[in-house]
This record gives structure tokens, C-alpha cells and sequence, in this order.
């Protein structure tokens, strides 16, 4: 291409200075408003919405500026995701080195969200987060009871949970299988000693995969956290066939199991 033809350096800069990071709150707006159409459109009676980052590998780019080092060992960036029956309802673009839990970016999003949905579509509607094991906190868990919506988590295994588990008698262990595995789980309460109230929760581990039962050091082990528990105000507001719902164990495990789906929006990016 001529040199003429090409946009000068002080073209460019002006180009991208028109995209400076306080316009992305234009961006999240047209998000959610495009969410509130759809809630309408859908007349949902839950609202099952997914928190997540994306790890942005920038390794192979050309310019790297602002990358930082991330949790997957590549240079990028790491943003916050709300995620809606695969959309992507609300983002925060984040530097690669701030992780799922940093500052006050979780409380903010899930504040404004809520505030959003209860105000412009229906103050009355259930809503309910997953949540992966970088959100593992119990300050994450008070801001959702205290804002009167449920979340089904992904717990941590230690010693402790682990020496309570093995202390679960064998007739309270039962099944759970889909169309490819067969999981065991048993239900418990999960508390952390620094923690004010104990989570209802399930241990599960899966015993079949592709018709060989796997050895217990080869079995990723999970633990699902909830406050859906019968007593609890966020289960007993919802309506009698939702809660009923939710009490199942089953259920907590199939939603459990659905962040993946959650996550394919990321591919598109």
C-alpha cells in the first residue's frame, strides 16, 4: 500500500484514544439492556445467571502492552463475565494479574445486576448465581444472602471437609448418573472455622467414565455449596414448585454440572 494511503501514528492515536476505557460502560449498558428484553420477551420466573473470567491468551501478539501474567501461565487479560442462558449480560475488561475475586469488582457487578433486574423487570423474581471455586469466599456468600438471592458454588477440598466426607456412613451415599457418568454423592454441612453459619453441600465424585470405574487418586472430587436449604429466606420466597425444586439434590448437581455450557460464549472471543 502507498505510503499516502496509510493512516499516520498520529491518526491512529487519535482512533484509539476515541475507545478509552470510560466508554465501557456504554458497552455494559447495551448489555444489559439487551438483557431486560430478554428476560421480558422470556418472562422468566428464575434468573440463573453464571459469574466467570476469561483468561485472553496474548502470548502470540505482536503488541502486548498492558498484558500481564495470568493463573493459565500466559500474558493477558482476565475479564469478569455475568452470563445469562450463554450471553454475556454484563463484562468487566480486567488486567491478566487480577483474579476472579479481586477488589470489589464481584460485590459491584452483583449489586448492580440485581438492582437492575428487580427495579426494570420484577422485584419478586428468583435469582440464583453459580459460582466457580475462584469465587470461594465467605464475604461472596454473605453479600448473596444478604441481597436475598441463592447460589450454587463450587467448594474446596480440605483436610477437614475431607476427614468429614470419609466420616458420612455408606448407606447415606446415593447416585446421581446422565447420559455418560455415574457420580456418588452424599449431602453434609460445610463450615469453615472463620465462617459466622454453615452451607448446605454436596460431595460428589464421579465412579464411571467410559465403561471403566476410575481409581479414587484418578476422581476429581467436588464439593457443591448452596444456601437453597429449607429455612433459609431466598428458598422460602420462591414460589412452592421452584422451591420444591431446589430442595432435590439432584438438582443442585445438574445446574452444578451446566457452568460448562456457561463458559462456551468465551470460545467466541
Amino acid at each position: 500500500m502507498p505510503a499516502k494511503q496509510m493512516a499516520s501514528s498520529h491518526a491512529m492515536k487519535r482512533f484509539f484514544r476515541a475507545f478509552a476505557i470510560f466508554h465501557a460502560g456504554a458497552f455494559r449498558w447495551v448489555l444489559q439492556e439487551l438483557f431486560l428484553w430478554r428476560l421480558r420477551r422470556e418472562k422468566m420466573r428464575v434468573v440463573m445467571l453464571t459469574l466467570d473470567t476469561m483468561v485472553m491468551d496474548n502470548d502470540e501478539a505482536l503488541q502486548r502492552e498492558g498484558c500481564d501474567p495470568t493463573y493459565k501461565k500466559v500474558k493477558g487479560f482476565q475479564p469478569l463475565h455475568l452470563i445469562w442462558e450463554g450471553k454475556i449480560v454484563d463484562a468487566i475488561f480486567r488486567r491478566g494479574k487480577r483474579h476472579s475475586n479481586y477488589g470489589h469488582d464481584v460485590e459491584k457487578m452483583i449489586r448492580g445486576i440485581v438492582s437492575l433486574i428487580r427495579t426494570r423487570y420484577d422485584a419478586s423474581v428468583s435469582i440464583i448465581v453459580r459460582l466457580d471455586a475462584g469465587f470461594f469466599d465467605a464475604k461472596n456468600f454473605a453479600l448473596l444472602d444478604d441481597l436475598g438471592i441463592g447460589f450454587v458454588a463450587t467448594g474446596k477440598v480440605y483436610d477437614p471437609i475431607k476427614e468429614k466426607v470419609q466420616a458420612i456412613p455408606k448407606k447415606k451415599w446415593k447416585e446421581y448418573a446422565n447420559e455418560r457418568q455415574v457420580w456418588s454423592y452424599a449431602r453434609f454441612s460445610y463450615q469453615c472455622e472463620s465462617w459466622k453459619k454453615a452451607y448446605r453441600a454436596l460431595y460428589t465424585r464421579p465412579q464411571y467414565d467410559d465403561q471403566q470405574r476410575l481409581l479414587e487418586f484418578a476422581r476429581p472430587d467436588n464439593i457443591i455449596l448452596t444456601n437453597l436449604v429449607s429455612g433459609e429466606p431466598v428458598l422460602e420466597r420462591m414460589p412452592r414448585a421452584v422451591r420444591e425444586y431446589w430442595e432435590e439434590d439432584t438438582s443442585l448437581i445438574y445446574h452444578h454440572h451446566q457452568r460448562g455450557a456457561d463458559e462456551l460464549p468465551h470460545r467466541g472471543l
